[in-house]
């Protein structure tokens, strides 16, 4: 009885093992790949036929010899795209492997918290590659990687330990795209001209290759991303930003932020608020707000007879209901801002003396 069980679980195990090895490969045989160009069939000659008009011709496609064909071809899917991190979304039906960001509670600075992961990811692989920051592109050198290991068949072969080694050579990117407004974003993955090898040797490359190892990458940032937001939110805090007075290249003066277009925008209205600043419109297409200053609340009839409060009255020094243009625009890392009264700017002068104000109100918008 013992030994019934014994072999029934000895052969169970040898099953499983028979089967892991072909559950990749279509059931069949694949003699298919190895059919040749017939010659055309000969009619009789008391045969009617009308001549071939070659509506139905079938045609030629040159030979591919590194396409993957019959029991190279695998049955099994491509890896998935997983949306791990928290505001993380797929679009299902893109050829290009992307995973989409929004801000959730807690994330200040998407760009930054993605891109620390995007680095991590990057750093583990042991490769040497190029930081772009202001596109968010990270790019590898050409590189060569060890896949997987399976058994080499033989009993001598299972003794000695010896393996058959898989490994890809290839170059990967990563390129995180921000929206202007600074809330949301997409991270795409490129693996650009992968090999494939056995034991050295090259082979046809594996179908679905490329897009599986794109959604690993994509995947292992995602799963950094939803570990940093559980552990460590200070990854996602905003870096802090000082302002200063400098002067455009057009020589006008303006405030100054190291910072990009997007963070610098969404933090302006918060702004206006804490220096009493009524935003009347906007353009983020050209950068441009404009507001209109109200030190002693809304515009009303009895505002208006308030005749008494005059300019100097004013925190700021300006006019009660005096209507200003903000631009704010963004060269090399530097973002300038430059108020604008009746279409003429801000002297420097007059920004120093509103600098503590301004510099205040910034102060307070990050630390929210």
């Amino acid at each position: 009885m013992k030994f019934k069980v014994v072999f029934t679980v000895l052969t169970a195990a040898l099953m499983a093992s028979a089967c892991s090895n072909t559950r990749d490969v279509a059931e069949g045989e694949f003699d298919y790949v190895n059919a040749q160009v017939a010659t055309p069939v000969a009619r009789s000659g008391s045969l009617q036929v009308e001549d071939a008009n070659n509506r139905f011709a079938v045609p030629e496609i040159p030979a591919q010899p590194e396409v993957a064909l019959g029991a190279q071809v695998s049955i099994r899917p491509p890896q998935q795209v997983i949306a791990a991190a928290p505001g993380s979304r797929i679009e299902e039906g893109l050829r290009e492997s992307r995973v989409y960001f929004d801000i959730v509670e807690g994330m200040e600075d998407l760009k930054a918290g993605v891109w620390r992961q995007m680095i991590s990811v990057f750093d583990a692989f042991e490769m040497d590659y190029t930081r772009n920051e202001e596109r968010g592109l990270l790019s590898s050198e050409r590189f060569r990687t060890e896949l997987y290991r399976t058994s080499r068949p033989g009993w001598r072969n299972r003794l000695t330990g010896e393996d058959i080694i898989a490994e890809a050579e290839l170059q990967v990117e990563l390129e995180f795209t921000l929206a202007r407004h600074g809330r949301s974003g997409v991270l795409e993955a490129r693996v650009i001209e992968p090999q494939f090898y056995l034991d050295g040797e090259l082979q046809p490359l594996p179908m679905n290759f490329a897009r599986s190892y794109e959604a690993r990458l994509l995947n292992d940032v995602s799963s950094a991303i939803a570990r940093a937001y559980r552990s460590d939110r200070a990854v996602f805090a905003r870096a802090t930003m000082d302002v200063e007075l400098g002067t455009t290249r057009a020589g006008q003066a303006a405030y100054t932020l190291s910072t990009d277009f997007a963070t610098a925008w969404v933090l302006m209205p918060g702004v206006f608020s804490e220096l009493n600043f009524r935003v009347d419109d906007l353009n983020q297409s050209e950068g441009m707000y404009y507001v209109s200053y109200e030190p002693f609340g809304d515009r009303g009839w009895l505002r208006r007879l308030a005749f008494w409060r005059s300019r100097e009255s004013t925190p700021l020094g300006v006019q009660d209901g005096t209507e200003m243009t903000f631009s704010v625009d963004e060269i090399d890392g530097v973002v300038y801002i430059v108020p604008q009264i009746d279409g003429e700017a801000v002297s420097a002068e007059t920004l120093a003396a509103w600098f503590p104000l301004v510099s205040d109100a910034f102060s307070v918008q990050q630390d929210r």
